[in-house]
């Protein structure tokens, strides 16, 4: 049955006369669903729901793998639970050099890389990932930054590590949605691309305190995670737990001068602040990352 419009109508209409498999007239040829029709017969109308291009879409996604690169344990809460609802699982690494290891024994179809992490970044991991001698499975995978700078000049630098396309943090999940959507779409129906870098936001500068004065904002967090509350009052309960540790590993990086490390810990605090709503954490963070940078 084929519909123009693909309207709940058509939908209970393919219910009624026990049709198993309903597309529209825009259905793209290479679809798998084309492959998938039958009708439905006395024998086998059990347990067996209508079979849409929805359905397929998600069931790409499922197939679908990535990687998920970040140190800060409240922005790999929030990235996994956006992940999850957008339809897509993912695994993490903790930083560059667990990135490689994970590249060199499991296929992967796509990279979201933090940009600023301890030991090996997520430039530095993303130039060794492109070299043929890395020992990765695929040097050719696409990896989208995740940075939280999103300042004039972050398009060159990614271009020059060799990634492909970078989101903002905090991350937007219509945006994400967009990215994996264009890259993974692409890279599952090898499709060709120019694969050049396509901006989710364009670059602006970051200002100091120039942010707004809430200590806390919770619909923040919550429009990140498309409004589930109760998600978001688990990712703060962690935040709560991780940041008090993190800030002492910021104040003795500040108390030892080793300004590099300072600027690395406050940038991570920043993101995960930015994240959860606390506007006035972040710009103090952002404010000492500048400071460690100078």
């Amino acid at each position: 049955f084929g519909s123009p419009d693909g309207d709940l109508d058509n939908v209970l209409f393919c219910y009624d006369v026990r049709l198993k498999a309903w597309w529209t007239y825009t259905l793209d040829v290479d679809e798998p669903i084309l492959n998938m029709i039958h009708i439905d017969d006395k024998d086998n109308r059990e347990g067996i729901g209508i079979i849409t291009r929805h359905t397929v879409s998600e069931a790409r996604k499922r197939m679908a793998r990535i990687l998920l690169v970040e140190d800060t344990p409240t922005n790999q809460d929030v990235a996994l639970a956006i992940l999850k609802k957008l339809g897509y699982r993912a695994d993490v690494a903790g930083d560059g050099f667990e990135a490689m290891d994970a590249l060199r024994n499991q296929p992967y179809d796509l990279v979201l890389m933090d940009c600023q992490m301890p030991g090996m970044d997520g430039y530095q991991a993303t130039k060794e990932i492109r070299k043929p001698e890395s020992g990765v499975l695929d040097p050719d995978i696409p990896v989208i930054a995740m940075t939280a700078h999103s300042l004039i000049g972050d398009r060159e630098k990614c271009l020059e590590a060799g990634m492909d396309d970078y989101v903002s943090k905090p991350v937007d999940a219509a945006t994400l949605a967009h990215t994996l959507d264009r890259w993974l779409g692409q890279r599952l129906r090898n499709a060709d691309d120019d694969g050049d870098i396509i901006p989710a936001h364009p670059p602006a500068q970051e200002k100091g305190l120039d942010l707004p004065g809430e200590l806390y904002d919770p619909e923040i967090l919550i429009n990140i995670l498309m409004g589930d509350r109760e998600l978001a009052d688990t990712i703060i309960k962690g935040f709560l737990e991780d940041i008090p540790s993190q800030i002492e590993k910021l104040r003795q990086f500040v108390d030892q001068g080793e300004a590099g490390e300072a600027e690395i810990q406050a940038h991570k605090i920043k993101g995960a602040a930015g994240n959860i709503g606390s506007r006035v954490l972040q710009g103090l963070a952002l404010t000492m990352e500048k400071s460690g940078n100078a």
